[in-house]
């Protein structure tokens, strides 16, 4: 049977951290409980110390001990002081570490999302799951599961303590845990559910109306379209405002609703005490023999009013309950393929190029024909040449190859068996991609060669070699860290044409067997793209060499014309 959202992710936490959320639970209620103990034993003590003294009044003197209560309020203030501050140490260590166990799931699904998948989302949208829909899963644990387990065992206790202490503390207290702990705020839950759905969405719309205006702010000025982009930010952010604040008036009336039912329960409780405490005609009596118990009363309706504490922040949290749901809804919208992943098995021999067949492979992107019954075969270490027009399916064969996209129809087989039926890290490691964009990390030159090669040991040497065959050794000898120089983001400290011969050099470091250029010589000079691709032809690998160059068409390489 399907969980939902909140109960998956109630189950990982419980997997992966049910010590820290244990004792996060037990801080929170010895923090209520010491509370609780301070102030029922101050107002005992208070209203046991007057009545002593008025016994002196009415003729009687009575043995009051001072000394027991009074360490009893210096242990429970000690007491709430360290059981607070261990709450917030624990409860709040407890919680960073979930996020942090969340977006290593997180990122982890994303790795085995099927690329075809994940190229749909928008680079805002992926930034919010990773931080806006993370974050809103703190007020799972935090604010939900720990106050309401606690509450639980904390009504436990009310029940013992009601027995002993004042009998008529038990329904008052119990009522007040069910309307303001229970049924207020699943009333406000249920209010908040229509505006608190959207809220997600539109602070992820945001989020990529900024991302889209600032990675295209040359284009928005170039064609005066810049106050077109911020008005969109502008109605988002307003559209959000606007939800927030009909949130914080439902907090508000929620909490006025609480205070007032507190009150009426600290009434009842005054009502009922009363009442217990016996015909008021015997107070005199009682007083003089020691028997009166009204400041049990006083302590009872401390205690009471002490709940007030664990009970009022019940409402906000779920209230934004709601909002943690979507954004669980949302997480789990990005769904792995490790169930086929399972299946495919099979490890492919990586010490040579593999025997590539393709079969009648039929591909449509948005409603688009790109490729139609389109047979090709390539040989162990044959090198070939996709050449067209742009737009006519080069970049996307090459695509289907590294399963970044999945054919309508049709096979792909290596050594005739199908693509699929090989596990996909043999398919990684056997083929290595070049796409059209230059993907570089903000790191070091060394990081980067060495980000494809699979666990590998690479010594400086093999890094050397790379750079030499793409033109680049010296360009490198010349930089004032060498190997160790700090790149920049998306390597911004190089240029097009050194960025691009550079991510080159990194699929040549990893020793694929199998390597898809796509348009390697782009921004490059003649001269040094003529030194590149007789490298190229002289590997003993296959190469698929995606290129709209007249010049590519001299090379020793088999013409796919399209």
């Amino acid at each position: 049977m399907k969980s939902s959202p909140l109960g998956f992710f109630i189950g990982f936490f419980v997997k992966q951290r049910p010590w820290w959320l244990l004792a996060g639970v037990l801080t929170l209620l010895f923090s209520w409980l010491s509370s609780l103990m301070l102030l029922g034993v101050s107002g005992w003590f208070i209203s046991a110390a007057g009545i002593a003294g008025a016994a002196v009044v009415v003729g009687s003197a009575i043995t009051f001990n001072f000394f027991y209560p009074a360490g009893t309020v210096r242990f429970a203030a000690m007491a709430r002081t360290a059981t607070r501050y261990l709450d917030r140490l624990v409860s709040h260590e407890a919680t960073f570490r979930l996020l942090a166990d969340l977006r290593v799931w997180l990122f982890k699904r994303m790795l085995f999302q099927p690329l075809q998948h994940l190229g749909k989302l928008r680079q805002g949208d992926l930034l919010n799951r990773l931080t806006s829909d993370i974050d809103a899963l703190d007020n799972l644990y935090l604010r939900v599961i720990a106050p309401l387990i606690a509450a639980a065992l904390l009504a436990a206790i009310l029940v013992v303590v009601s027995q002993w202490l004042m009998p008529p503390l038990l329904w008052p207290g119990l009522g007040l845990m069910l309307a303001a702990g229970i049924l207020l705020p699943l009333w406000t839950q249920k209010k908040a559910q229509g505006d608190a759905n959207k809220l997600p969405e539109f602070t992820s719309q945001i989020r990529i109306n900024v991302l889209d205006g600032v990675q295209g702010l040359a284009e928005l000025k170039s064609f005066n379209r810049l106050d077109d982009q911020l008005k969109k930010i502008q109605t988002s952010d307003q559209q959000r405002n606007r939800l927030v604040l009909k949130q914080v008036k439902l907090e508000g009336f929620a909490a006025f609703i609480a205070s007032g039912l507190t009150g009426i329960a600290l009434c009842s409780l005054l009502w009922f005490g009363v009442d217990y405490l016996a015909d008021l005609s015997k107070i005199s009596a009682e007083i003089a023999t020691s028997s009166f118990d009204g400041p049990k009363l006083v302590a009872a309706v401390f205690i009471l009013m002490g709940l007030s504490e664990a009970i009022l922040p019940l409402a906000p949290a779920f209230r934004q309950l709601v909002e943690t749901t979507q954004s669980a809804k949302r997480l789990l919208q990005i769904k792995t393929d490790t169930q086929q992943s399972s299946k495919n098995t099979l490890d492919i021999n990586l010490d040579r190029p593999p025997l590539i067949a393709l079969e009648n492979i039929q591909l449509s992107l948005q409603e688009t024909q790109v490729l139609s019954d389109f047979n090709g075969e390539i040989q162990p270490g044959e090198k070939v040449l996709l050449s067209g027009a742009s737009g006519c399916g080069k970049s996307s064969l090459a695509k289907l190859l590294v399963s970044e996209l999945d054919a309508d129809s049709g096979n792909i087989l290596l050594n005739h068996r199908s693509l699929n039926d090989y596990s996909e890290q043999s398919r990684n490691q056997l083929m290595g991609y070049l796409p059209q964009q230059t993907q570089l990390l903000s790191d070091t030159v060394a990081n980067n060669l060495r980000l494809a090669a699979h666990g590998k040991t690479i010594t400086d040497d093999q890094l050397w070699n790379a750079l030499q065959l793409v033109g680049l050794k010296e360009t490198i000898l010349n930089m004032p860290e060498k190997l160790d120089s700090w790149l920049g983001e998306s390597g911004v400290n190089l240029s097009g044409g050194q960025a691009r011969r550079l991510a080159l050099a990194v699929l040549l470091v990893a020793d694929f067997q199998v390597l898809l250029l796509d348009e390697p010589f782009e921004g490059l000079d003649d001269q040094i793209a003529q030194q590149i691709s007789e490298h190229l032809m002289a590997m003993n690998k296959t190469i698929i060499l995606i290129s709209h160059r007249q010049v590519d068409r001299d090379l020793p390489a088999t013409i796919w014309g399209f």
